[in-house]
């Protein structure tokens, strides 16, 4: 969207879609100088430019954006930014995470992994959801939560292999209840070993 005054300066801001780095994409306009100045991040820019380089500079923009390969998407397909054990989910580690906030689009929360984790004490909530204890191999404990995970193929699967090791990936949060303050991962999915 622009804005042009009477001099012919264009002034506009762009907004865009996962997988396409707008701020970049408009940075490479301003040093060709089809833009007088402009930058922003992936999701957002912000630009300047002649009103008489409008057409050329849009031009430009869209093959370029066009000549972006976005690798295929698989189904279902879930990024994990780290790994990290039972014993390595502190409370401290959940609040350094959470000062990375806001987390929302364009900063989703972090998705950790635990590995070869044993599933313990698993009980099922409200005909749904699915509350057990992560082992992991060092013998650490953390408390996970699968919400609507009765009626998905991992939770029937960990459902029907209680006590077996899997791979699990989630959100780290604390649980600030009945005056005791610990960490629950949020599942996002599990996977067999």
């Amino acid at each position: 969207m622009f804005s042009i005054n009477k001099d012919g300066l264009a002034v506009g801001s762009a907004r865009s879609i996962s997988g396409i780095d707008i701020g970049s994409e408009i940075k490479k306009l301003v040093i060709s100088g089809l833009f007088l100045s402009g930058g922003g991040h992936s999701m957002a820019a912000g630009l300047k430019a002649n009103q008489n380089q409008l057409a050329d500079s849009m031009r430009v923009l869209e093959l370029n954006l066009g000549k972006i390969s976005k690798k295929p998407k698989i189904a279902n397909e879930l990024e994990i930014d780290c790994l990290i054990s039972a014993a390595g989910a502190t409370t401290e580690i959940v609040e350094e995470i959470s000062a990375a906030g806001p987390f929302g689009s364009g900063n989703p929360a972090p998705i950790v992994a635990i590995a070869n984790c044993q599933i313990k004490y698993l009980k099922v909530l409200v005909d749904k959801h699915i509350k057990f204890n992560c082992l992991d191999p060092t013998g650490k404990r953390l408390e996970a939560i699968f919400f609507n995970g009765v009626e998905t193929v991992a939770g029937q699967r960990v459902m029907k292999n209680m006590g077996e090791s899997f791979h699990i990936c989630g959100r780290l949060e604390i649980n600030d209840w009945g005056g005791y303050r610990r960490v629950v991962l949020q599942v996002e999915d599990i996977a067999t070993i």
